[in-house]
């Protein structure tokens, strides 16, 4: 992650024919990534989506916006759970406050 040395706003990547950039969205100040950098942005595509988005899957129950529906929690039995669709393929996993992370699976 970088910060813009103009107006310290946090600078967004861009990959270039194969070359890493960061670019201010306020003031467009660019500057080109080091090695360093490209080790980090690897180590994040290559996690799996449920380890990329573990930390956000616990802490989403908690979030006022995210949705929640009358699904019977199978770790509490509590009668509320919250919902969130994660990842490139758009799952949808089932939240508990007890902690139960689940995908969901449609019955048929």
């Amino acid at each position: 992650m970088r910060f813009c040395p103009k107006d310290e706003t946090i600078m967004s990547h861009l990959i270039e024919v194969g070359e890493l950039y960061f670019i201010c969205p306020t003031c467009a100040y660019q500057v080109k990534g080091e090695p360093n950098d490209t080790l980090f942005l690897n180590e994040i595509h290559n996690l799996s989506d449920d380890l990329k988005y573990n930390q956000l899957m616990k802490n989403a129950i908690y979030d006022p916006s995210t949705p929640l529906v009358k699904y019977k929690c199978k770790k509490c039995n509590s009668e509320v759970t919250g919902y969130i669709y994660i990842g490139d393929d758009m799952n949808k996993y089932i939240l508990c406050t007890c902690g139960l992370i689940e995908q969901y699976v449609p019955e048929k």
